[in-house]
C-alpha cells in the first residue's frame, strides 16, 4: 500500500513527488524515493562525525575501513550484484593490489544457479573484458583518461588472475541458508586467513545475524563473539531495505531516521551502513 509521503522531494523538479517509501514487496511500475535520493534531500544529520551535514549513512566507518585496508596484505571480498556494482568491486581490488606487491585478494562469488543479479565468475570475467575495451570505444576527450585507466586496470586484473594474486571462488556454503555461526570449520578457518573481509549485499549481511530480527542497537560482538576469527576485521556494507535486518547502529542516528521516515526508516532503501567490525572489540559508540 502507498504510504503518505510528507518528506520526499523530486530531485529533478524539487517539487512534491508521487513516490513510495518502502522497498519491501517492491513493484516495478512504481517510483520509490531511493531510486533517486541525493543525501542533501533525503539524508539525516551525520552525528557520527559531529556535523549537521546530511548523510545517507546511519553508521559510516568508511574512513576506518580505508585505514584498516591500508595496513592489510590480504582481502576477502564477498561480492554483491553483477553489472556496474561488480565493476566497481574490481576497481577496488585493483587499487588494493597496486598498493603492495605482497597483497592478495580472494573474491567469493555466487554459483550461476542462484539469482540473476548475483555476481558470478562469468560476470567478473565479462566486466574485466568490458573495462579493457572501453578505451577503444568512441568518447570525448574528457573521458579518454578514465577509459585508459579502466583499460589498464583490466590488464592488471588479468595478470593478477594469472599469478594468483587475485583468486575467484564459489564456495558451496553460499548454496545453503546457514548463518556464519553454523558454517563448517574449514570455511571459518578460510576466513581467518585474511586481514579484512568486505561483506556486501543483503544476503551476506543476513548470515551475520542468522536472518533473525534483532534490535538495531544490538552489538555485533553479542552475536559473533567466538564465531568468526578475531584476526579478520569485517567491513559490512548494505542498504536498509528490509525491517529488522541491520544491527550495530548508533541510537542518535536511528532516532533521527525514525523522525524523518517514521516506520519506513529501515525499508526505504535510501539509508545505508558501512560498519567495521572486530568480534573481539565492542563498538565504541555503545
Amino acid at each position: 500500500p502507498k504510504t503518505e509521503n510528507r518528506t520526499s522531494v523530486d530531485p529533478e523538479t524539487f517539487e512534491e513527488a508521487d513516490t513510495y517509501f518502502s522497498y519491501v514487496r517492491r513493484e516495478d511500475d512504481k517510483v520509490y524515493i531511493a531510486d533517486n535520493a541525493p543525501a542533501e534531500i533525503y539524508g539525516i544529520p551525520d552525528y557520527q562525525h559531529g556535523t549537521e551535514k546530511p548523510s545517507i549513512f546511519l553508521r559510516d566507518d568508511s574512513d576506518l575501513g580505508a585505514e584498516r585496508l591500508s595496513r592489510s596484505n590480504s582481502l576477502l571480498l564477498l561480492a554483491g550484484n553483477a553489472g556496474i556494482e561488480v565493476t566497481m568491486d574490481l576497481l577496488l581490488v585493483d587499487t588494493f593490489l597496486r598498493g603492495n606487491d605482497n597483497r592478495r585478494v580472494t573474491m567469493h562469488l555466487s554459483p550461476a544457479n542462484m539469482h540473476p543479479s548475483y555476481a558470478t565468475e562469468e560476470d567478473v570475467l565479462q566486466a574485466i573484458e568490458f573495462m579493457e575495451k572501453m578505451y577503444e570505444q568512441d568518447g570525448n576527450v574528457e573521458e579518454s583518461s578514465s577509459r585508459l585507466y579502466a583499460q589498464n586496470a583490466a590488464r592488471r586484473l588479468k595478470k593478477a588472475l594469472k599469478t594468483s594474486r587475485l583468486e575467484i571462488m564459489t564456495p558451496s556454503f553460499y548454496q545453503t541458508p546457514l548463518p556464519f555461526w553454523a558454517a563448517p570449520k574449514s570455511f571459518t578457518e578460510h576466513i581467518g586467513h585474511f586481514d579484512v573481509m568486505i561483506l556486501k549485499a543483503d544476503r551476506h549481511y543476513r548470515r551475520l545475524t542468522g536472518d533473525l530480527e534483532h534490535s538495531a542497537f544490538t552489538p555485533f560482538t553479542r552475536l559473533l563473539g567466538n564465531v568468526l576469527p578475531p584476526s579478520t576485521d569485517i567491513l559490512a556494507l548494505r542498504p536498509l531495505n528490509f525491517p529488522g535486518t541491520c544491527i550495530g547502529l548508533p541510537l542518535r542516528s536511528v532516532s533521527k531516521a525514525r523522525k524523518r521516515f517514521s516506520a519506513s526508516w529501515d525499508t526505504t532503501g535510501i539509508l545505508s551502513v558501512s560498519e567495521l567490525i572486530n568480534v573481539d572489540e565492542p563498538e565504541k559508540f555503545f
